[in-house]
């Protein structure tokens, strides 16, 4: 289920950047602005990560049916046989009692995720700061070689990173929300706004700070865009570093620089 809502966020970026190169191409002509704005919705509904969670939960519960049946333990988990867990096989009393130690673990577990999930509904990144020491207490008990605690870090997802990415699919729709307005305001006055409230509406609030996305006026056009995952304003620099490192700004400029 978190791979199947982050390969949504994946399909949405793409599509997004075909809007936005679609859009600001176009933004003289009203058929083409009014076409984006019905198409804002054919992006769907905002990412729900409880709603994957519920799936991991059951694939969880599942996994400790299939082991409690007997099956191999790699058979499930994708473990190398020659990793020191399988060297020696365990009685059928101790797999009873390694199983239900690691059902107990994942199901504490997961009422602590969905306790974090409820305290912060809608804010991705305090979702993400909250799932931070879970997951690397996770990680430490496991390298630790706490039995019960080695399932639960095969199965359970690292919600850091998957709170960036949903955090970013949050911006970019933030971001398409925001240009649709921009290039309505333009039709109606025959200019640019000299700042995205005289567009209307409700502010639209990056994501990644809290504070209202940037907008700002370039000698021929206009810079708007979220701070992006490194959670600091590059100045509007949307490229990509090479090797590792968080993302910057994830921009949206006008008129469109060649790519």
């Amino acid at each position: 289920m978190i791979i199947a809502l982050l390969v949504r966020v994946a399909i949405n970026a793409i599509m997004d950047r075909a809007f936005v190169n679609v859009l600001t191409d176009h933004m003289s002509e009203p058929s083409a602005v009014r076409a984006a704005r019905s198409a804002l919705g054919a992006f769907g509904s905002a990412p729900d990560i409880e709603y994957a969670c519920r799936g991991e939960a059951v694939m969880g519960r599942q996994t400790m049916r299939v082991l409690r049946s007997g099956k191999p333990l790699d058979d499930v988990t994708g473990t190398d046989r020659k990793a020191p867990l399988f060297r020696v096989r365990p009685s059928p009393a101790t797999q009873r009692l390694f199983c239900d130690a690691s059902e107990a673990r994942m199901i504490n577990y997961w009422r602590r995720v969905f306790d974090r999930l409820r305290r912060h509904r809608g804010d991705y990144i305090a979702q993400g700061r909250a799932f931070g020491d879970l997951d690397r207490e996770i990680q430490a008990k496991a390298e630790a070689k706490t039995p019960s605690y080695i399932l639960l870090a095969v199965l359970t997802p690292v919600f850091e990173a998957i709170a960036d990415n949903v955090a970013r699919e949050d911006a970019l729709r933030r971001l398409r929300e925001g240009l649709v307005r921009i290039a309505e305001y333009r039709l109606r006055s025959g200019r640019l706004p000299p700042k995205l409230a005289a567009c209307g509406g409700t502010p639209l609030l990056d994501p990644f700070t809290g504070k209202p996305l940037t907008y700002r006026r370039t000698d021929d056009g206009f810079a708007f865009y979220s701070v992006g995952e490194n959670r600091k304003d590059d100045g509007g620099n949307g490229k990509r570093p090479e090797k590792g490192g968080k993302s910057p700004d994830i921009v949206i400029r006008y008129p469109r620089q060649a790519q």
